[in-house]
């Protein structure tokens, strides 16, 4: 499922190629009635039989070619990394040839000050070796911001309640600035970095969770809006390009279903006037929860478009939308068997469904799988083998 093309689809069997025809014309997405197949031209294609029938030969395939986004120009397509990106473990290198075109990546305010001071005296060292590596390979970033430092918040992830806002402020003003390219106090290298997301799933609200650094500002949609709006004049100053994204909230799996989340946590930013400081609204989508959303539309569409509607009820309604984390796992887990290659169809499934939808950027959750996490979701195994 590793892509060697430089696009984002690379080679799949004839049957899955029918499997995903079926899908997206279902599902609407077609704005014509093929697909076109490298190294042909788009009328000469003859869809692939779907069923016991299908072949086993092997193609590559772009889908779908009639949809606003060529396959040679810039993608949809990111992935969810943790490594250091400078380190080999990260995997950077492969993902230029894969067609990675955004990079969703953590930053810890208490990384960077761990104790209070002024940004002269920030820690940028470890950022700096990252972040002009993700530059070197011409990648977009979407710097994740979370991990308050303790002398600012009780919480990782949740309320600045031990410092005033504009100490964030802040330091979100000396980010900016060191990754903007505009070669004042710039980092050597010239990193650039001009997408920033506001904690990882700030909507959750469990007690557990903000003790393990997650998400903890589900109960306090306002006090989030108002750190949006307070830090957002410093972002715009110090680069009046920087998008500032709301976090990606899971919104599903709710606190009443005796899940971690916070319904009420976006319509409560929302009223506070957050919507009117933000760039993106951002959202998190896994297929378990398509049962929701299936009255709005399939898969991700039906999610996108219920928030549209949220977003409009609060007069912002033109917020553009992200993915921060998407995926579905390849191993067999008993309770959903999968495989390499029922992933690989989600890939594809996911991200046509999102281009549909006018998402601007979606990363798969996430690049190579993770050591201490039960199920596969990464496209790459952790020792960086491409799965199929």
């Amino acid at each position: 499922m590793y892509f060697k093309n430089s696009s984002l689809f690379r080679r799949i069997d004839s049957w899955t190629a029918g499997v995903v025809l079926v899908l997206v014309i279902v599902a609407g997405l077609l704005s014509s009635d093929h697909l076109a197949f490298a190294g042909e031209p788009a009328a000469d294609v003859i869809p692939a039989r779907v069923g016991p029938q299908a072949t086993q030969q092997t193609y590559n395939v772009y889908l779908p070619s009639t949809l606003r986004y060529d396959p040679s120009s810039t993608t949809i397509f990111g992935v969810q990394i943790y490594e250091p990106l400078d380190s080999p473990k990260a995997g950077l290198d492969l993902a230029k040839p894969a067609g990675v075109t955004w990079i969703r990546w953590p930053l810890a305010w208490r990384w960077i000050e761990p104790q209070n001071t002024t940004p002269d005296k920030f820690y940028w060292t470890a950022a700096d070796k990252a972040l002009t590596e993700a530059t070197r390979i011409g990648a977009k970033v979407i710097l994740t911001i979370d991990g308050n430092p303790s002398w600012a918040a009780k919480y990782r992830a949740g309320p600045i309640d031990r410092a005033p806002l504009n100490e964030f402020a802040q330091f979100m003003g000396a980010v900016v600035e060191r990754y903007d390219g505009d070669g004042y106090n710039d980092v050597p290298g010239s990193a650039v970095v001009n997408h920033f997301e506001f904690y990882n799933e700030p909507d959750g609200g469990s007690i557990t969770q903000a003790e393990l650094g997650i998400g903890y500002w589900g109960d306090f949609g306002i006090p989030y809006a108002k750190m949006l709006c307070n830090v957002a004049p410093a972002m715009k100053a110090a680069d009046p390009n920087a998008k500032i994204l709301l976090g990606g909230i899971a919104y599903d799996y709710f606190r009443e279903e005796n899940g971690p989340f916070v319904r009420e946590f976006l319509d409560n930013v929302l009223a506070a006037g957050g919507g009117n400081c933000l760039d993106y609204l951002v959202f998190h989508y896994y297929p378990a929860f398509d049962f929701r959303w299936a009255p709005y539309g399939p898969g991700i569409s039906g999610k996108a478009a219920f928030l549209r509607t949220k977003l409009a009820q609060y007069g912002v309604g033109d917020l553009p939308l992200m993915v921060t984390e998407s995926g579905f796992f390849s191993n067999p887990n008993p309770a959903w068997p999968s495989s390499e290659r029922l992933q690989a169809t989600f890939v594809v499934k996911i991200f046509a469904q999102a281009i549909a939808s006018d998402i601007k950027a979606l990363t798969w959750w996430s690049w190579t799988d993770l050591p201490d996490y039960p199920d596969a979701y990464g496209l790459m195994t952790t020792d960086l083998r491409q799965k199929e």
